[in-house]
């Protein structure tokens, strides 16, 4: 009996020491498995790396990446212990050589304006609300976005090789476009007023009598120029436009035709020219010429006074019978019938000349004196019959 509890007391001590043992086992195997699941680095949740160990943590991420393994939860990395809601929460800036993968989400304008913006080399968006600024070379941008004063905004060029200017407000607060301009239609806006559609600016570093000006081109043909030149004191002169020529010589300098329902000069209407050019020669058919009167009443009409009133016909040098001054009449074939002048330059007579048919001498209506073709002469009488053939009394004294 007593052999039996002796038994019993043995194997209870036995199984009371395995169960300590195991228990121990467990015990020490769970904290290395625990350890080994939270990091390498047997820190738990919230601990603090020693700078040892920050100095090996960029080769433990390689060697994780290599073997395939993740690591999972949030990371923050701070200068003091906190808690993160992010997969991985810096404060501080970070850099890296490169990063891939698109890129999207808000950026805060305080991080902008710190220059923690980032290379967005991986594609996508970033976001900005629609209350804020983006200023570039200013820390208070008062619009959308804020340029820094002279300095271009550019784009590479076609070629991949360089870069065009685009615009930049300049020194003196103007819009100043670096490139040629390829543009659709050009508008002001309604109810504008009086708008200054160009300006060029000239000082006095423009030198004397240089051309000042532009010209306005369609296909690469010059339609409109602009011309001055400069008086080399900051102003300019000989102030000029012309249409179809870049090198116009007077105020308005046109190569072609001008066509004008009216032209006033000095507020006044323009009579121009109503003739006709053909050749060297000019005709006018719709009315009557007046020299001297505003008002012709036939299709040549000379008024004056005294010897003003006169038509002179002046022979500047013609020799030879029917090759003087004078004037001729002719029919409507153009038949010369009669000629009043100088026939003959050999001679000083004034010759009154019938080509056709008689000389008829007319007062007051009625025929007075007659001379045919055969050179007889009729008074009274257009049909002589002698040298002198006289129908009426003759008084001889």
């Amino acid at each position: 009996m007593h052999k039996k509890h002796t038994i019993k007391i043995r194997r209870a001590t036995f199984l009371g020491l395995l169960f300590f043992v195991v228990l121990g086992f467990l015990i020490i195997n769970n904290n290395h498995a625990q350890a080994a699941l939270l990091n390498p680095y047997n820190k738990l949740n919230g601990g603090t790396l020693q700078a040892s160990e920050w100095n090996n943590l960029l080769a433990d991420f390689v060697t994780k990446n290599n073997g395939g393994d993740n690591l999972f939860g949030d990371y923050t990395i701070t200068g003091t212990l906190a808690s993160s809601t992010y997969a991985l929460d810096i404060t501080g800036a970070l850099r890296a050589t490169s990063v891939t993968g698109a890129l999207s989400g808000t950026l805060s304008s305080a991080n902008v304006s710190a220059g923690l913006f980032g290379d967005n080399t991986g594609g996508g968006n970033y976001n900005f609300p629609a209350n804020i600024g983006i200023g570039i070379g200013t820390t208070t941008p008062p619009s959308i976005i804020t340029l820094a004063n002279d300095r271009w905004v550019s784009a590479r060029n076609s070629a991949g090789n360089g870069y065009v200017n685009i615009f930049k407000v300049n020194a003196n607060d103007e819009i100043e476009i670096g490139g040629a301009l390829n543009i659709g239609n050009f508008q002001f806006p309604a109810d504008s007023g009086f708008n200054t559609f160009v300006d060029m600016p000239v000082t006095s570093a423009s030198p004397n009598d240089s051309i000042q000006g532009y010209v306005m081109k369609i296909d690469g043909d010059n339609i409109l120029t602009v011309f001055s030149q400069s008086d080399g004191l900051g102003g300019i002169k000989n102030r000029r436009i012309g249409i179809n020529t870049s090198t116009p010589q007077f105020d308005l300098d046109v190569a072609g035709i001008i066509n004008a329902t009216d032209i006033y000069v000095n507020g006044a209407p323009y009579i121009g020219s109503q003739w006709t050019t053909n050749g060297t020669s000019i005709y006018y058919n719709t009315g009557n010429v007046g020299i001297g009167t505003t008002a012709p009443n036939r299709i040549l009409e000379i008024a004056g006074s005294g010897s003003t009133g006169r038509l002179r016909i002046t022979d500047i040098g013609s020799t030879g019978a029917g090759v003087d001054a004078g004037v001729e009449f002719a029919n409507s074939v153009g038949t010369i019938k009669g000629f009043v002048g100088e026939w003959d330059s050999n001679s000083e007579d004034v010759d009154l000349r019938a080509e056709v048919g008689g000389l008829n001498f007319v007062t007051a209506g009625n025929d007075v004196m007659y001379i045919n073709t055969s050179g007889n002469v009729g008074i009274g009488t257009t049909s002589p019959q002698a040298l002198l053939d006289v129908n009426g009394l003759i008084k001889m004294r």
